[in-house]
């Protein structure tokens, strides 16, 4: 993925850019959050703040760089994993998606949005044989979590109709 390859060294100089874009556009919220990143390129926390910036900014693949560098410094943090599987879904990068949440078996065995949403990342990188392993650990505990099993169950339900008419 994109996001593993960007050297530490040059965070600073690529944060540096994305500030002058966001100025050029007027988005003065960005560019004081890509000035932070780029006199602290190493905190989690201004890193976090970045990432959900450019999500918000239209720019997924971009924050999907910065949140994986988050995420190197924090470890198995629910809350940053879900951002860049957020980043990488509304680029449509269900795979890597897919791949972050592979990396981080400890936090899916904890944390059930993790496990949602790696069954619905397995379904939409075509690896339904994951999704419909995960349904059957989707215990909801909650109304929300009774609607995101039921979307997951819903998926293999279409899976199963069209099996053998049209890949899914």
């Amino acid at each position: 993925p994109a996001g593993k390859a960007l050297a530490a060294d040059e965070l600073p100089r690529w944060f540096a850019l994305i500030g002058a874009l966001a100025e050029r556009r007027g988005a003065e919220p960005l560019v004081e959050l890509a000035g932070a990143a780029v006199r602290d390129p190493d905190s989690p926390d201004r890193l976090y703040e970045l990432g959900y910036a450019l999500i918000d900014a239209g720019a997924p693949g971009i924050a999907a760089v910065v949140l994986w560098r988050c995420l190197a410094l924090v470890g198995d943090s629910e809350e940053v994993v879900c951002e860049l599987i957020s980043a990488l879904e509304s680029a449509l990068a269900y795979p890597d998606a897919l791949a972050v949440l592979e990396d981080h078996a400890a936090l899916r065995a904890r944390s059930y949005l993790c496990r949602y949403l790696y069954a619905f990342n397995a379904a939409m990188a075509g690896r339904l044989e994951l999704t419909r392993a995960t349904l059957a650990q989707l215990a909801p505990e909650s109304a929300d979590g009774h609607e995101l099993r039921d979307t997951i169950a819903t998926i293999c339900a279409r899976a199963d109709q069209l099996a053998g008419i049209s890949p899914l």
